[in-house]
């Protein structure tokens, strides 16, 4: 039984890796070479601690944590009132219910581009370093980068992390 999970967890790492493998393709396909050097740098910013390794993200989780960075930022920066009252608006005016912010980050970004103007920047940065800083990893501020590419990058180093942890772990034959 033992055998068959690892093998099927070994699987499932190997299909994550391909997926996001042509992911990050299909990403610097538009990319100049001096960015690709740059995403490459964060992806693999530095090698895989111990806890790290141990690292325990499932998509679930990582929308719980990418919220609560959400949540926290709108509040330093607007204050609580206001946070609610963007998410009043989100919802009435959007259909954008808070929770459902996480799995559709790219509508929440184009709402805030349209809400805050060039203050959606300050905001996107903002949420960005949160999310790492929750994470304990250094955060890399690439000048061309935008927060869907951050996001990106969490996300490839996060799959990198648990293929890293998959291809280390011991098989039974």
């Amino acid at each position: 039984m033992r055998q068959s999970n690892t093998i099927e967890f070994r699987h499932f790492a190997w299909s994550v890796e391909n997926r996001f493998t042509n992911l990050y393709r299909h990403k610097t396909v538009r990319l100049h070479r001096k960015e690709v050097g740059q995403m490459e740098r964060m992806i693999s910013a530095s090698p895989i601690t111990g806890s790290e390794s141990e690292l325990d993200i499932t998509a679930g989780s990582l929308e719980d944590l990418l919220l609560q960075c959400i949540d926290e930022v709108l509040a330093d920066l607007l204050g609580t009132k206001a946070r609610e009252a963007v998410y009043d608006h989100l919802e009435r005016n959007h259909s954008l219910s808070r929770s459902d912010i996480p799995r559709h980050m790219n509508k929440f970004v184009e709402l805030l581009e349209e809400t805050f103007g060039k203050g959606s920047k300050t905001i996107g940065k903002a949420i960005v370093k949160r999310l790492y800083e929750k994470l304990e990893w250094k955060f890399y501020d690439n000048p061309g980068y935008e927060f869907m590419d951050h996001l990106d990058a969490i996300r490839a180093r996060i799959a990198r992390t648990l293929i890293e942890h998959a291809k280390s772990c011991p098989t039974t034959h």
